[in-house]
């Protein structure tokens, strides 16, 4: 269905003024929001499993080189808990993508991936892709995903000194 508003100029429009506010890494224009993340994939060929289908032993997961990308970024205030093994803390953040930057590089922001962000990480735990322009399912616009913060003590991005 045909919208009377919001017509591909209109889109056209708001992309352009978004993609001037948040900046565009692989054209190297840099945003007024400037905020860049590093989104890293799960080598499926250098992971290896087990029987279970699980990582296996002491190497874990394997991460593919990070895809630098510009988002909009949303974190929550945390939250610190306390248990017999110390404190802990939980913090959730939302990353949120222009998907015309996404598919411009064919790039899919899946579950599980892991994305860098000052300097810290985040696990992508859902993905949000119905975000429409004036409600309409055919002017789809940004890609939210909310993610949880990570030890980096379980990934195999970096190393991490150990005591």
């Amino acid at each position: 269905m045909a919208g009377r508003y919001f017509s591909e100029r209109d889109v056209s429009t708001f992309e352009h003024y978004n993609k001037e506010l948040i900046g565009n890494p692989f054209s190297n224009t840099i945003g007024i929001i400037n905020s860049i993340v590093y989104i890293y994939k799960i080598s499926t060929e250098e992971t290896k499993i087990n029987m279970y289908g699980e990582a296996a032993g002491s190497t874990g997961k394997v991460y593919s080189p990070g895809v630098k990308l510009a988002a909009l970024v949303s974190q929550d205030p945390g939250e610190v808990h306390t248990t017999e093994w110390g404190p802990d803390s939980k913090v959730t953040a939302a990353f949120n993508f222009l998907r015309a930057s996404l598919v411009e590089i064919k790039f899919v922001i899946e579950v599980g991936d892991i994305v860098d962000w000052y300097d810290n990480y985040w696990e992508v735990q859902s993905i949000n892709k119905s975000q429409f322009i004036g409600g309409q399912d055919n002017k789809k616009f940004a890609v939210q995903a909310m993610a949880f913060m990570v030890r980096r003590s379980q990934l195999q991005i970096e190393r991490v000194r150990s005591i």
